[in-house]
């Protein structure tokens, strides 16, 4: 799967944005706005087109979800911890009612080790991040997991034929896009190499 992580600042005509992904292609969009209040996010999810609300998933106010009927939640990793041994029923709550779970490690161990059945692992950071400066990738290589890890950390059209030989399951983007001057036709290229490199399409 190809992720496509929202900026944490606001964005011009952000929706207009997101909904242009969408029409190229977009698959899953990732929320995340660490600053935002939760009116500020329902108006941006409203703002978003409802055909593609099912492809969101959100980083904070969990309500939202049941209430745009979005494709599900992402735990912090903080978050996770610090649900503990209620990690599992927690996680299972909102898959029963069919939304889509996924969250955080910056450990592969901790990743490993984790018994939550996420639907997907955000692993990062892989290579140097493009939008965190002196952030530094471990270039984590998962070729021997059963779990689907997806990649995140200085994920471009140049690296995503590392991170497949890597094997991960997928990518999620950030920088690359959000620092372009055309996130659209960023978005684009994008697509097109990693289809080229055989990663995945869905959860």
């Amino acid at each position: 799967m190809l992720i496509v992580i929202s900026s944490e600042a606001e964005i011009t005509a952000e929706a207009m944005c997101i909904n242009q992904l969408f029409l190229s292609g977009m698959r899953c969009f990732h929320l995340r706005k660490p600053m935002a209040t939760e009116e500020e996010c329902r108006a941006l999810i409203s703002a978003i087109d409802p055909q593609y609300h099912e492809k969101l998933m959100l980083h904070q106010f969990y309500d939202l979800c049941a209430e745009f009927d979005l494709k599900g939640i992402h735990l912090k990793e903080a978050f996770r911890r610090g649900l503990g041994e209620k990690g599992v029923a927690y996680v299972r709550s909102y898959q029963e009612k069919g939304f889509c779970v996924s969250s955080s490690f910056h450990s592969i161990l901790e990743l490993e080790s984790c018994s939550i059945p996420f639907d997907y692992f955000l692993l990062s950071p892989v290579f140097n991040s493009i939008s965190k400066k002196n952030y530094k990738g471990s270039g984590f290589e998962v070729k021997d997991s059963k779990k689907k890890i997806v990649g995140l950390g200085g994920i471009s059209n140049k690296t995503i034929a590392k991170a497949a030989q890597l094997g991960y399951k997928g990518v999620a983007v950030l920088g690359a896009v959000w620092e372009h001057k055309n996130p659209e036709e960023c978005f684009k290229e994008l697509k097109e190499c990693y289809q080229l490199n055989n990663l995945q399409n869905e959860v």
